[in-house]
């Protein structure tokens, strides 16, 4: 199933233009003059050669028979909404692949279904089956300012919203799997974000462009140009990727490069020595955070990898809390918002007084919701971060003295070592330099 969003076209008609193509009317023929359904629209082609099996009218006074006057109605209450200048039409297609059939209530369910996640299942619409030689797909046409409330209710995250719906019905009706990546984008890229600003510490830590790309990548994450800056992409998908800059503002190009050096991608060695080192071995990991060996010749890869998948754990767990903490902050918002839309309903529909002390009480009103949503925003953001410091997620290192403390061998030698070799590092990129320009460096 393909659920399709279509959108409206610059200087588009309005809701009759998008009912008559839907349908399959006449153009230049006012809907109250179109003949009854059942004997001119029914079992005939479209424009485009389409046959039209079934036509459904919602939350309108007129049925499918007299499609229409149902038409008129819905374009009369979009005109009676005139404080808003955003289109008064949403127009979707739901498509099934070549040999997949739905029965017409099956296909009312599902347009239902996608049309309550959108928020518009008060407003009024058209909803006509076409049969083609391809594929069978049915249109929805909703006027989206024919609610009784007469506001224009226009859908935000829509696309996410839509191709969730989607899959879950292919489950349920029992409908070949489709890839619903494409409209999921920005919510992919916003889980993509936030997964690479768990490790963004250890990005930041990287001293060399082997090392950022050996880290990112142990995460599932890719660091690579794109026109004139860099983008965290994922592993598993090549075409979902965020930019760098938004992940932490230390991961910008200007900023590594000033600190690592001219961009080098994976593979390429490190960019201060200049030549490629071999490759690792099977559950190793280069570079200094993950030693090949230690004195005693004990492999090291084990190790990190205990370390990566202990903090993967954690990170899942703190994922879930903070979903769950979304959750709830996102009731308790709605539930502020419309305590207080209804508050300044009741203050405005006040018939006795002074038209001076209502829009007083109205003011006032508005002033406990503005003061009422700042307190909520600071509490959630206080919430929010009791939480991530609650399920800290560890650095390599404070996990190897963790670990040491605990008296596991292997990280007390993996931390000797690594505290032997720092200062030697410090030393290489610090006093180089002072005695270079000193000249007592060669």
């Amino acid at each position: 199933m393909i659920v399709e969003i279509i959108p409206e076209p610059k200087g588009a008609a309005g809701f009759g233009n998008l009912a008559r193509y839907v349908v399959g009317a006449e153009r230049g023929v006012d809907p109250a003059a179109w003949e009854r359904l059942s004997s001119y629209v029914l079992g005939k082609q479209t424009a485009r050669g389409e046959i039209v099996t079934d036509v459904r009218v919602t939350n309108s006074s007129h049925g499918a028979d007299n499609v229409g006057l149902a038409v008129k109605e819905a374009m009369a209450a979009n005109d009676r909404c005139i404080g808003s200048r955003a289109p008064k039409v949403y127009h979707f297609v739901i498509s099934l692949q070549p040999g997949e059939s739905l029965a017409p209530r099956q296909f009312e369910q599902a347009e239902q279904r996608i049309v309550d996640a959108l928020g518009l299942g008060d407003c009024q619409r058209i909803s006509v089956t076409h049969n083609s030689k391809e594929h069978l797909h049915r249109h929805v046409a909703i006027a989206t300012a024919s609610a009784p409330d007469m506001k224009n209710h226009r859908p935000r995250h829509d696309y996410a919203k839509v191709m969730a719906g989607a899959a879950e019905l292919e489950r349920e009706l029992g409908l070949a799997p489709t890839n619903h990546e494409r409209g999921t984008g920005r919510a992919h890229a916003d889980s993509l974000q936030e997964r690479a600003q768990t490790v963004a510490d250890e990005l930041v830590a990287a001293k060399t462009w082997d090392e950022l790309h050996r880290v990112a990548a142990a995460h599932g994450l890719v660091i690579k140009p794109r026109g004139d800056g860099l983008v965290v992409g994922s592993l598993d998908n090549a075409k979902l990727h965020v930019r760098a800059s938004r992940v932490r503002r230390e991961l910008g190009k200007n900023r590594l490069e000033d600190r690592l050096g001219p961009y080098q991608p994976p593979g390429q060695g490190d960019e201060r020595g200049g030549q490629e080192r071999p490759p690792a071995a099977d559950g190793q990991v280069r570079g200094r955070e993950a030693p090949a060996a230690d004195s005693t010749g004990t492999a090291k890869g084990a190790l990190y990898d205990r370390y990566l998948a202990e903090r993967a754990a954690a990170t899942a767990a703190r994922n879930l809390e903070l979903a769950a903490m979304r959750e709830r902050q996102a009731a308790h918002t709605r539930a502020l918002r419309e305590f207080y839309a209804d508050r300044m309903r009741q203050e405005r529909a006040l018939n006795g007084g002074a038209r001076r002390i209502r829009r007083r009480n109205v003011q006032t009103v508005g002033e406990l919701r503005d003061a009422a949503h700042a307190q909520r925003i600071v509490e959630q953001r206080a919430a929010r971060e009791k939480l991530k410091a609650a399920h800290r997620l560890e650095k390599w290192e404070d996990w190897l003295r963790a670990r040491a403390g605990e008296g596991d061998a292997a990280a007390l030698s993996a931390l000797r070592s690594r505290e032997t070799a720092e200062p030697r590092a410090w030393k290489t990129s610090c006093e180089a330099p002072i005695r270079r320009a000193a000249g007592t460096c060669c």
